[in-house]
């Protein structure tokens, strides 16, 4: 725990400076991290590239699917399941956010696990068959513009460790080391890393003198921030709505971001179930266990429905036998 805390530490000074310090063939380069401002610029050309794939007679990537599917090689059916797959993950994640039992929530996350594993082996397969498209290409050459825009010789970020002609001559081996180095530094700012330092009491005990103002906090405005300096505000301010309501997230979970994730819009849903008034007796369609988690943690009389049914002898809870339990 101590070294992940350093780790995070680290990580967060990088965040702040807006760079990450790494190795290269033994010297130290810096990592810039863009902006939105900075991603747009960059991001403009990839029309520029698409268009020259094309020109060049690189197919776009719907006529190299037309090819393969009169081939056999690949189906419309399998587009179809991407497709389907990619519309159950994303439905699936907004529906945790809108359960109110952890029993509920422990089989969608083990659902969403299964469908990412099935999508991704889907979009892997069809990665491997189409090859070089228009679309390929064009990210790639944006990618490339990324890493030459990115790696600087020096702190203050103005001189690039590549000029323009020195990055065209690379060769495969020294682009691969190149690109390699570029995401070993960013890696850790992604995803878990950046949520745990938004909870991290080292970031929360100074982003909360700032009043919630991102000026304060950054010296600039938020169209000039990182990515990760805008994510790292987005989750401090979550955190620190969570951590400072009337309601607080178990300790046991207390240093785990993505479970308290879960437990914030688990306790909200809870509420709204119960209403204003925990006082009173309330019903709910669920599992005696879970009911009684929920009576512990909200301080309320809740009543099993099913629990209900089961002493009286119904098997099924149709609407005639809903409302008898309820009266």
């Amino acid at each position: 725990m101590i070294n992940e805390d350093f780790k995070l530490r680290k990580l967060y000074a990088e965040i702040l400076l807006g760079y990450s310090p790494a190795k290269y063939c033994g010297v130290t380069v810096f990592i810039k991290h863009f902006s939105a401002i900075e991603q747009g610029i960059l991001d403009g050309e990839y029309p520029v590239f698409y268009n020259e794939a094309l020109l060049k007679g690189v197919p776009s990537e719907q006529d190299r699917v037309k090819i393969l599917v009169s081939q056999e090689v690949w189906s419309e059916d399998k587009d179809r399941e991407i497709e389907y797959l990619q519309r159950e993950l994303a439905g699936k994640q907004d529906t945790k956010k809108h359960l109110a039992f952890d029993s509920q929530i422990d089989q969608v996350n083990k659902e969403l696990k299964e469908v990412s594993s099935k999508l991704d082996i889907l979009l892997n397969e069809k990665d491997s068959l189409v090859g070089l498209t228009a679309e390929l290409f064009a990210r790639k050459r944006v990618n490339e513009l990324y890493i030459l825009n990115s790696v600087f010789q020096d702190k203050k970020l103005l001189d690039r460790f590549y000029s323009d002609e020195d990055f065209d001559d690379l060769n495969e081996r020294e682009l691969s080391e190149t690109i390699r180095t570029y995401n070993t530094a960013v890696n850790d700012l992604q995803g878990v890393s950046l949520r745990k330092i938004g909870l991290a009491p080292f970031f929360q005990d100074f982003f909360n003198h700032c009043d919630n103002n991102v000026y304060n906090f950054y010296g600039k405005p938020i169209a000039y921030l990182t990515f990760f300096q805008a994510d790292l505000v987005k989750f401090g301010k979550f955190f620190k709505h969570v951590l400072s309501g009337e309601s607080r997230p178990p300790q046991e979970i207390i240093n785990d971001p993505d479970a308290i994730i879960d437990w914030y819009n688990k306790d909200g849903n809870q509420k709204k179930l119960i209403g204003d008034k925990p006082s009173s007796a309330v019903s709910i369609i669920g599992s005696a266990e879970d009911v009684g988690k929920m009576a512990q943690q909200q301080g309320a009389e809740v009543i099993s429905l099913q629990e209900e049914a089961r002493k009286k002898g119904v098997k099924k809870l149709g609407t005639k036998d809903l409302m008898k339990l309820l009266g």
